[in-house]
């Protein structure tokens, strides 16, 4: 058990493997005297041991230019795949895999998504309740939940989808269908959070700053409403 768990594996997956409970491995090595790590450092070592696959997640990227496939089959998170791919790559090769974007969920699917987490928490659905629901939940094929900005894209808001899927939604506000910041804006607002950095910001990142400003700042969001994916944004940017 200590074997595994010090390779990173969480408590939960060496009980699976040993048919035991969760609290049961953490009794046991407790009792044998080793250390057992919070949730964030056994996050921490995951996400390390992820980034050591640096040169396998590229070569995988080249042959498929699909960084959402790469993520899929060598059962990495999407996250750690896009910041291998913008430490190691240029932005011309990077920019391969933009050329000819596919929908990864068909409307039905979108719209089925949405009533599901509606079933499930009741109420008038948020944006940010649908995203922490579909956080952890993958179709039948293997791909994770869409997040809400992906129905903003296609629905145009997370109102618009919320009645495509025959739901409530809240009433409207008065500045709802208003454009608060021009692409000019989101620009600058990168160039920004990269000087306050030192560096270009990921979207984890700027999300945060964004967080943060309490609305001074356009959200991610708006940023990818206005200029595109997060990539060109940044290119648009200068980065």
């Amino acid at each position: 058990m200590h074997e595994m768990y010090e390779r990173g594996v969480t408590l939960s997956e060496v009980a699976t493997s040993f048919q035991v409970s969760r609290e049961r491995v953490r009794q046991l090595l407790v009792a044998a005297g080793f250390k057992t790590r919070t949730i964030g450092e056994t996050a921490a070592l995951k996400r390390a041991r992820d980034r050591h696959r640096a040169e396998e997640i590229v070569s995988a990227f080249r042959r498929s230019r699909d960084a959402e496939q790469v993520a899929r089959k060598l059962a990495v998170p999407r996250n750690v795949v896009n910041e291998v791919l913008n430490e190691q790559l240029t932005l011309s090769e990077r920019r391969a895999s933009w050329k000819s974007p596919k929908q990864r969920f068909s409307d039905a699917e979108l719209i089925e998504f949405v009533q599901i987490a509606s079933r499930e928490l009741g109420g008038i659905l948020s944006a940010t309740e649908y995203t922490a629901f579909a956080r952890e939940r993958h179709t039948s094929d293997g791909r994770p939940w869409a997040t809400h900005q992906t129905h903003f894209h296609r629905f145009g808001s997370w109102r618009n989808a919320l009645q495509a899927a025959g739901l409530r939604a809240n009433p409207p506000s008065a500045i709802t269908g208003k454009k608060l910041f021009e692409p000019e804006h989101c620009i600058d607002a990168i160039r920004a959070i990269a000087r306050d950095l030192g560096k270009a910001p990921t979207a984890a990142e700027y999300d945060e700053c964004a967080r943060q400003a309490g609305g001074a700042l356009p959200s991610l969001a708006t940023v990818r409403n206005r200029c595109g994916r997060w990539n060109e944004a940044l290119s648009k940017a200068g980065m």
